[in-house]
């Protein structure tokens, strides 16, 4: 078990892999080309049939990670891989070239194709996933601590020969497992991770929606590019403003293709996601420049520094000066 994550994460470019034999506990730490740190992977070899990883990245940029997901289909054992997101959105191609994405509250039930690429979307993301191999050691193991002995077995007849995992948004049972699954994991508590996964699997096992999942519309790799080219070029200058009409005759499409690429693939309008940018953009420069409130909204694509005072009230709950008073405090404090 230990020989193939290891090669798997050894096949993963920008990352720096590390393992501790004693505690069965290894890092993937990932650099962009500037040699920065864009997010670490955590992984625990807790059993020969349970492996789990879990995820937290903090960047500007998305952050692609590609790697010879091949290893893993020449694993002979069947597996049931759950991935949990609890903040942020990853969109993950698997080795039949079909893509998806889960956000923040989802679950994907995969059986079948292992993941050769993943992207973190720009911003904080945090979640886990684990792999649990059929007719293992940790499985016969583990079935002394539930009724329901077979629920591993039991997902797996339910989701494989599928072309593409099944989502399922969390119910409150579930997302208090799957945040006590994290908490776990930070302490590197292993059977506590080992009881609360096969407890996830019991729940999502015996969900009498577990066959229906979340309706999600999928879109082409050309789709999806011309959704990220919107996005580069919103962010490139944002001083300028652009129209959704405008954009979409760059890319020959029509206007509400636009904006439905754009919100299946980044999970928000396309007015929301510009003015979330306009604003975080907004607060970086209150609280790191000496540039006056009116300069900042015009860097910041907005006319009138009361329209701007507006917006941004709305956004954070107080006015831009009283935004920059706060955080020059809280930077002498600190």
């Amino acid at each position: 078990m230990k020989n193939f994550v290891m090669q798997y994460c050894n096949s993963i470019p920008n990352a720096v892999t590390e393992y501790d034999e004693k505690k069965h506990i290894g890092s993937i730490r990932f650099l962009n080309n500037n040699g920065n740190l864009t997010g670490t992977v955590i992984f625990y070899i807790i059993d020969s049939g349970l492996a789990f990883d879990r995820y937290s990245f903090s960047s500007e940029e998305d952050v692609v990670i590609t790697s010879d997901a091949e290893i893993f289909s020449h694993i002979p054992l069947e597996r049931v891989k759950i991935s949990y997101c609890n903040k942020g959105r990853c969109e993950a191609t698997l080795t039949n070239n079909h893509q998806y994405y889960i956000s923040g509250g989802e679950i994907s039930i995969n059986c079948e194709h292992p993941t050769k690429a993943m992207r973190i979307f720009g911003g904080d993301f945090e979640g886990f996933q684990f792999y649990v191999f059929l007719n293992s050691k940790w499985l016969n193991k583990m079935k002394d601590y539930s009724d329901s002995e077979s629920a591993p077995e039991k997902i797996y007849n339910i989701f494989t020969n599928r072309s593409e995992p099944r989502i399922i948004k969390t119910d409150k049972k579930m997302t208090e497992i799957a945040r006590e699954i994290m908490s776990y994991a930070a302490e590197s508590k292993f059977d506590m991770i080992s009881v609360k996964a096969m407890e996830l699997m019991i729940l999502i096992a015996n969900d009498n929606n577990e066959t229906v999942g979340l309706e999600r519309k999928y879109y082409t790799n050309t789709q999806m590019e011309i959704a990220r080219q919107t996005r580069d070029i919103l962010c490139e200058d944002l001083s300028v403003r652009y129209s959704a009409k405008e954009l979409a005759q760059r890319f020959g499409i029509s206007e509400t293709s636009l904006k439905s690429y754009f919100r299946g693939y980044f999970g928000l309008g396309y007015h929301e996601y510009q003015n979330n940018i306009r604003m975080e953009k907004a607060a970086n420069l209150l609280e790191n420049t000496t540039l006056k409130v009116l300069e900042i909204s015009l860097k910041v694509g907005f006319r009138s520094q009361t329209k701007f005072g507006i917006c941004f009230k709305k956004y954070y709950g107080m006015n831009p000066l009283e935004y920059r008073r706060r955080a020059k405090l809280k930077n002498k404090n600190d």
